[in-house]
């Protein structure tokens, strides 16, 4: 490593000097001086590739498993997409920094310096520096700067974060690079790149922050957005130094949101982007105004990502898939009242890729005005070109480069040839010859895709069958004809012959037994479903033969070695399921679907914070040991020293030292997933736990009473790391693990030890922050390992082991014609699963066997009813003497009576039955009612405007005011009465003096100045006995006193009405 190297790890603490601010003026003087001479420092590439790693004493060798390919790239990450020269784009791929030449769609890949991932790339916009910077993640990360097209490393900067870079910019001279950490620290650094110095460093927010961008047009205004927060910083120079302060956004009436998008404009002021895809223009750290489109319509329908100002023209860029040009001098000059900071402008452009996610784009030369052409990363999978020509009719966007978009979630291998196929999050299906790296035919199915199987060739000879289970409950039969290689054909056929939809809610897992006979599917309505399969008919492929429902979300499933029709369901919350499933379709299902089982079950207990605690007082008693060993050598030779000295050993040896105490074990609230398990030779179980018992693999019985495992193995290298899934060899000589961060762990396997896990071979692969990995599958020979993960990666790997015998292969039974067709395939919400279609069935029958019961009754009814019209009119033709009165042939009150009361009992009993779960109901209504609706005095109502929908008004829901207020109301009430009356002049006096004073009376007094803070209940109660009789002396005292003016007041007026006579009247 270089001197350089050398002095960056030893990087100037900062000191906090104020609140956002950052004081480097006394370290960074003295530390430029010293790296003026490592400048021209030469770095050796080779020292900044990781590499695999192997167990101590292993006997594995480094190239046991060696990369070779990427099918993928996480274009989900936001700005993962730097344009290095008009031929040339770069993106990161997991642990990798991938190259795509445009023309000739060459792919060529560096691996990561450290292991830990890509932060992010960025380029230096000065021509002087052609370099681009690589943020690596990991412990203690580091920014590479590397020179294009050479990649040699021009500097090394380290000590701007603590786990992860999230964002990088240069200032627009290239002399000053912006970094912006990730979770735990959110760190933001500004560097002197080419002195390898850190300039200022402070903490940026408490959340994520998506981007860090310096102003083009204002020195040293730096503006940082992401989670909810909007950040303004300046670089300014003080007589104590260089220092950076930083004001939070204030979204004041606004809405607070997520922000991605953000530009400086040349005034100082910044616009951004928001959630809901309108424009916020700041100034002064406060929202000037919100920009919509004409008639209050959003500028996109998706958050702005990024900005662009060129010649007065404002460009914006939406996941919407639109790029959008605003005149920025009517924004900027508008002047919107003060009570409705919004301005309606329409863009004088609008260009549009169809079915294209926005995620960033760059222009293909930056230093010419007269292209128009531009690279996008495209969320939805792969990299386009795109026309942004203003002057004349824009070319048709053109796609570089396809790929998954979000999340690959299946993966399978071909039984028979050079194929893997994947499924990604969108639907989408890709197939890939991993030999001559092509993609050879995609398909997009209507439903997210969540799991796929190839069935092998042990169950279908042809090798062409497919599962792939959906997010929309469905699981699709997949044919695939790929034509042999001597037939002359070249075309790859996928019918979809068999759609069935088991479940309601998505599928969350499916797995095939050894023989190929039952397939179990699992979906989030917590119940599993069993198919018999017939690989004779591709058409009726999966026969239902029944569910049963589980005991919670079913996370994962696996087989008995032995016993076929024996299944193992692991739950998202501990619990274990064995179950025995029938292989035929049972007689009792034709009315529902519902089999009756009777499963073993059990559920794991946290018992890791146990084991810290056996580990923990493992090792004070080995420390004790080593002092009472030591002491009881001290006391030895004491001895030897003194003979005769009389020595108390257990005084001696007593521990001085205090107990350590130990921590209380932890119990997590909600029992962690079981990620994955299976069966071990002995008929146990091992299960891969998530979240905080992960880092161990655990071993039960299934019908075990104590919750303590009977076996667990810390896994070495992996300190509190998730195994995300496995797969064998098929000799099961290596066991290969998935870890939670990305990385590939290859385990051989002890014969005389089978949890020995010691022995092992691991690789960086994936994302380490979002790269889980759901699916590891082998070739068809085993010479190949592939591996998909969330971040949309897909890798392939040579298998390299040594003294290995690789399985033999066999040769599939190909049809040269393709017998399968396809079905109506869609993604309907309204379609019935297999339950509700068996359900409703038995409805209509029951429905219809009613409604012809009911149409017998009425053709009886109508006959009966015709032949009593007919008596009646027999009857009326009769003499008067014969005819029978209308009254006696009436039924006879008694029958009415009897149906009524045999309807009355039957009404009754119903009643009966039901008043417990009637009872029980109105408890529950009036419960949430108390709970929920008696509280409120207001309850929440919107309004639409009918010729403008969506203009609408919404009321607030207002909590009713507690008694206590009412009676505070009543007494402020009484005070504002007493306040009005006090100017008054006088009431003309009652006729009586004895009523007057009658009514003034103890309980009505105003209520005392020093107890209008207490409420009445306080008053009357909780006074206490002292206080309660100072306050009634103090009353009384205050009647008695009132009474003695009243009598003072009614005297003077008696005395005015009779005068005193004048002396000389």
């Amino acid at each position: 490593m270089s001197e350089t190297d050398e002095q960056a790890e030893n990087l100037p603490e900062d000191t906090e000097t104020e609140e956002g601010t950052t004081d480097y003026a006394t370290e960074t003087t003295s530390y430029l001086d010293e790296e003026e001479e490592s400048v021209k420092s030469i770095y050796d590439q080779a020292n900044f590739i990781s590499g695999p790693k192997v167990s101590q004493d292993s006997s594995l060798g480094l190239d046991l498993l060696e990369f070779d390919f990427s099918f993928g790239y996480d274009c989900l990450k936001y700005f993962n997409l730097t344009v290095l020269d008009e031929k040339t784009v770069v993106f990161s791929s997991g642990n990798f920094i991938q190259f795509l030449n445009v023309e000739t769609k060459e792919i060529t890949l560096r691996r990561s310096a450290l292991g830990g991932g890509i932060g992010h790339i960025r380029k230096n916009g000065n021509p002087e520096f052609p370099y681009f910077a690589v943020a690596e993640c990991g412990d203690n990360p580091i920014i590479i700067l590397y020179v294009w097209p050479t990649l040699e490393i021009v500097c090394v900067l380290k000590g701007g974060a603590f786990k992860t870079y999230a964002n990088l910019d240069f200032n627009p001279d290239g002399d000053l690079l912006v970094s912006q950490s990730g979770d735990p620290d959110y760190l933001i650094t500004v560097w002197d790149w080419q002195h390898h110095t850190i300039l200022l460093r402070t903490k940026s927010y408490v959340n994520d922050v998506y981007r860090v961008k310096f102003s083009p047009y204002v020195a040293g205004q730096i503006t940082t957005c992401g989670l909810a927060h909007i950040k303004f910083w300046k670089m300014a120079s003080t007589f104590t130094g260089l220092k950076l302060k930083g004001e939070l956004g204030r979204f004041g009436k606004t809405e607070y949101s997520d922000i991605v998008g953000v530009l400086p404009m040349p005034d100082a002021k910044v616009v951004s982007g928001c959630s809901w895809g309108n424009i916020l223009v700041w100034d002064d750290g406060l929202i000037t105004f919100e920009v919509f489109r004409s008639l209050r319509r959003k500028c996109h329908e998706a958050p702005i990502v990024q900005f662009y100002y060129l010649e007065g023209e404002l460009w914006t860029i939406s996941m919407d898939g639109h790029v959008k040009v605003w005149w920025f001098e009517k924004i900027d000059q508008a002047d919107p009242p003060d009570d409705d900071r919004v301005i309606l402008v329409d863009p004088t452009y609008d260009f549009y890729t169809p079915g294209v996610k926005l995620m960033s784009i760059e222009k293909r030369n930056s230093r010419d005005s007269g292209d128009t052409f531009w690279y996008a990363q495209d969320g939805n999978g792969g990299i386009w070109l795109i026309d942004l020509n203003t002057e004349d009719e824009p070319k048709p966007s053109q796609q570089l480069y396809k790929c998954h978009g979000g999340k690959v979630t299946g993966l399978a291998a071909c039984p028979y040839g050079n194929y893997i196929a994947t499924l990604g999050e969108l639907g989408t299906l890709y197939l890939y010859n991993y030999i001559t790296k092509d993609r050879v035919l995609d398909y997009t199915f209507p439903a997210p895709g969540v799991c796929l199987i190839w069935l092998p060739q042990e169950i279908d000879l042809t090798g062409e069958i497919l599962l792939a289970a959906f997010g929309d409950g469905q699981i699709r039969v997949i044919c695939l004809h790929i034509p042999d290689i001597n037939s002359g054909e070249d075309r790859i056929i996928l019918h979809v012959p068999q759609t069935i939809k088991p479940h309601s809610k998505p599928v969350t897992t499916m797995s095939v037994n050894s023989k190929g006979t039952i397939l179990v599917s699992a979906s989030e309505d917590s119940t599993i479903f069993v198919f018999k399969v017939d690989v004779h008919s591709h058409q009726s492929l999966l026969i239902p033969i029944g569910f049963f429902p589980t005991t919670d979300i079913v996370s994962c499933i696996t087989w008995h070695h032995e016993l076929e029709n024996e299944v193992l369901l692991g739950c998202v919350h501990g619990q274990m399921m064995q179950i025995s499933l029938p292989t035929e379709e049972q007689p009792y299902t034709g009315v529902s679907f519902k089999l009756e089982l009777r499963p073993q079950c059990n559920t794991f207990t946290t018992y890791k914070s146990q084991i810290k605690r056996d580990n923990k007082i493992r090792q004070i008693e080995e420390k004790k040991a080593k002092k009472v060993a030591k002491k009881r050598e001290e006391m030895e030779r004491i001895k030897k020293e003194n003979p005769g000295l009389e020595i108390d050993e257990e005084t001696f040896l007593a521990d001085s030292e205090t107990e350590e105490e130990l921590e209380p074990l932890f119990f997590p609230e909600v029992p962690n997933r079981i990620i994955w398990l299976k069966y071990t030779p002995f008929d146990t179980i091992w299960l891969s736990m998530a979240g905080y018992d992960a880092g161990y693999i655990y071993e039960y019985y299934i019908d075990q009473k104590d919750p303590v495992p009977i076996k667990f193995r810390f896994l070495d290298g992996a300190h509190e790391m998730e195994v995300s899934t496995y797969t064998y060899t098929q000799n099961r000589e290596y066991l290969i693990f998935a870890m939670q961060d990305g990385s590939i762990r290859v385990n051989k396997v002890n014969p005389d030890d089978y949890t020995d896990l010691t022995n092992y071979f691991t690789i960086a692969m994936h994302d380490n922050q979002n790269g889980f990995v759901p699916k590891l599958c082998f070739s068809y020979d085993e010479k190949y390992l592939f591996s998909c993960g969330h971040d949309g990666n897909i890798f392939s790997y040579k298998f390299n082991p040594e003294d290995y015998k690789f399985p033999k292969t066999f040769s599939r039974l190909y049809r040269p014609e393709h017998y399968c067709s396809s079905v109506p395939d869609s993604d309907v919400a309204e379609k019935l699963s297999l339950e509700e279609v068996k359900i409703k069935a038995e409805e209509n029958k029951i429905q219809k066997l009613a409604n012809e019961h009911k149409s017998k009754i009425r053709d009886v009814l109508k006959s009966l009813k015709e032949r009593y019209k007919k008596l009646l009119i027999s009857n009326s033709k009769l003499l008067p003497s014969q005819i029978i009165p209308r009254e006696e042939l009436e039924p006879d009150d008694r029958v009415a009576q009897y149906v009524d009361q045999i309807f009355a009992d039957k009404v009754e009993i119903v009643r009966r039955k039901l008043a417990f779960d009637v009872e029980k109901s109105k408890i529950q209504v009036t419960k949430l009612q108390n709970y929920f609706t008696s509280p409120c005095d207001r309850h929440t109502v919107l309004v639409h405007g009918i010729n403008n929908p969506d203009c609408a008004i919404i009321t607030v829901r207002q909590r009713k005011m507690p008694p206590i207020f009412y009676e505070m109301f009543d007494i402020i009430e009484q005070k504002l009465k007493e306040e009005e009356g006090k100017g008054r002049p006088p009431e003309r006096a009652l006729p009586a003096q004895k009523a007057i004073i009658a009514k003034i009376d103890k309980t009505e007094s105003p209520l005392e100045f020093f107890l209008l803070s207490l409420t009445p209940e306080d008053i009357a109660y909780r006074l206490g006995p002292k206080l309660t009789r100072l306050l009634d002396k103090y009353r009384g005292r205050r009647l008695k006193w009132e009474k003695r003016s009243w009598e003072a007041k009614l005297e003077h007026k008696s005395d005015s009405k009779n005068p005193i006579p004048l002396i000389g009247a």
